[in-house]
């Protein structure tokens, strides 16, 4: 009786989340470099009587937000910023009668982390207004990032986006971490199985059961 080999290679596994991605070609081994989702966070900080503190405040004081927290691929990652309403000091540059505000790491996993950054405010009409934005990674925990004229007292008190409601400012920080590459492999093992000749259309036996009686 003749007799005719199939090919039959093993699925790709699954696991709790759904099947691993693969090529979409059958092969005896196989690799697939993804990327992670994105994160996306976005913290906003409403500070009160803002007019008054753009008089008091000297240049270089400053006030600072609380601590806030971005979990990225499982990683815990902290934050804050600070806001100097009068300006940051800086060395041969001239920031009174600016707005300053700067993004700072807060604990040993936000650092070496790229991401992306945007710094803004929200208006009378809840709209954003964003004046600053670009990308970073910070290398150590002792320097902030951020803008030293972010906006200047004049436009805050008279321009028509209206960014002082009630005389509040209210920062908005938008942050966005690009998902990491991670690659997956695996091989796929085909076991081989025999028709015999005259079983009905799909009967398969193992090559294991070689003795017939």
């Amino acid at each position: 009786m003749s007799s005719m080999a199939i090919s039959s290679p093993r699925g790709p596994k699954r696991s709790s989340l759904g099947q691993i991605k693969k090529p979409p070609v059958e092969a005896t081994a196989w690799c697939y470099t993804g990327t992670k989702e994105d994160t996306n966070f976005s913290f906003a900080w409403t500070i009160e009587n803002f007019g008054r503190k753009m008089d008091v405040y000297k240049n270089g004081e400053c006030i600072t937000s609380d601590t806030f927290k971005v979990e990225v691929e499982g990683m815990e990652t902290a934050w804050k910023l600070e806001c100097f309403p009068n300006g940051k000091q800086k060395t041969g540059e001239d920031t009174a009668g600016a707005v300053s505000v700067f993004l700072y790491p807060a604990n040993g996993s936000a650092i070496n982390r790229q991401f992306s950054f945007a710094i803004g405010f929200v208006n009378e009409e809840c709209s954003r207004v964003m004046k600053g934005k670009g990308d970073h990674c910070f290398r150590d925990n002792q320097n902030g990032w951020g803008w030293l004229k972010l906006v200047t007292h004049q436009t805050l008190r008279f321009a028509n986006d209206k960014l002082l409601p009630n005389d509040c400012l209210n920062i908005l920080c938008v942050m966005k971490f690009r998902g990491s590459e991670v690659t997956t492999s695996g091989t796929s093992r085909p076991t081989s199985t025999f028709v015999r000749a005259g079983h009905e259309a799909g009967e398969v036996e193992n090559v294991a059961e070689e003795n017939e009686d």
